[in-house]
C-alpha cells in the first residue's frame, strides 16, 4: 500500500527553502552549509566537516569584508588586479598602509601580491577594530591551522571533538551577525528527518 502523501503545508515549506537556495540567497546558502557541517560532525565524518567548515569560513570572510568594509574583493586569482586596486585605493590609501605594516601573530608580514584569507581578515580588523565579529574570525583562522594539522599531519586527532565544538560555536557567532537567531535554532535537516519519521510511523500504523 502506498504511503499517504505529505500535507501541502510541508511541501510549501520545503519549496520555500529550495527557492532561496536556487536564487543564490547568500544567507540561505550560509545557513544550509552550516547545518551540513553540523550533520557531518554529528555522524563522525570529521575530515569532510572541517573542509566544508573552512570553505564556509572563507566565503563568510569575503561576504563580511564586502558588507562591513565596503570592498567587493575575492580570493579569485582572475580578479587579482581589480581586488588589489580596490585595496590600495580604499580610505585614501590608509587601508593599504595598514596592510603593509600589518604583522600576523607569528610575526610574518602579509603577502600582498594576491588576496588571501589573511589579507581579508586584516582588512576586516582594520574596519572593525572594536567589534567582536573580527575576533570570531580570528578564532576560526586559528582553527584553520589546527584543521591542517589534523588533515595533513594526522596531529591532534585526540582533540577533534573539542575542535568540532569550537568551530561550530565560532561559525554560529559569525552567522548570528547576519541571520536572525531563530534561523540558526531550526536545523532544517533535523526537521525534515522528524517529518519523515512521523509520516513513516503513520503509514506503519495504517498497515497494522
Amino acid at each position: 500500500m502506498p504511503l499517504t502523501p505529505t500535507a501541502p503545508t510541508i511541501d510549501k515549506q520545503w519549496f520555500q527553502e529550495i527557492a532561496q537556495l536556487r536564487q543564490n540567497n547568500r544567507s540561505a546558502l550560509f545557513r544550509d552549509i552550516y547545518f551540513q557541517v553540523v550533520g557531518l560532525f554529528g555522524v563522525g565524518r570529521y575530515a569532510e566537516a572541517l573542509i566544508l567548515a573552512m570553505s564556509l569560513y572563507e566565503n563568510l570572510l569575503q561576504y563580511f569584508v564586502q558588507e562591513k568594509v565596503g570592498l567587493d574583493i575575492t580570493m579569485d586569482g582572475a580578479a587579482r588586479e581589480r581586488s588589489s586596486n580596490l585595496l590600495q585605493n580604499h580610505d585614501r590609501g590608509r587601508l593599504w598602509q595598514y596592510l603593509e605594516n600589518y604583522q600576523r601573530k607569528n610575526g610574518d608580514r602579509l603577502f600582498l601580491d594576491t588576496v588571501t584569507r589573511n589579507v581579508l581578515l586584516a582588512a576586516l580588523q582594520y574596519a572593525l577594530q572594536t567589534s567582536a565579529l573580527a575576533g570570531y574570525f580570528e578564532q576560526i583562522e586559528a582553527y584553520h591551522q589546527q584543521r591542517n594539522d589534523v588533515l595533513h599531519q594526522l596531529a591532534g586527532l585526540a582533540n577533534i571533538e573539542n575542535l568540532q565544538e569550537q568551530v561550530l560555536d565560532a561559525l554560529e557567532k559569525v552567522l548570528s551577525q547576519g541571520l536572525p537567531q531563530e534561523r540558526l535554532e531550526c536545523n532544517p535537516f533535523k526537521h525534515l528527518n522528524h517529518l519523515i519519521d512521523r509520516e513513516l510511523e503513520k503509514a506503519l500504523k495504517h498497515l497494522n
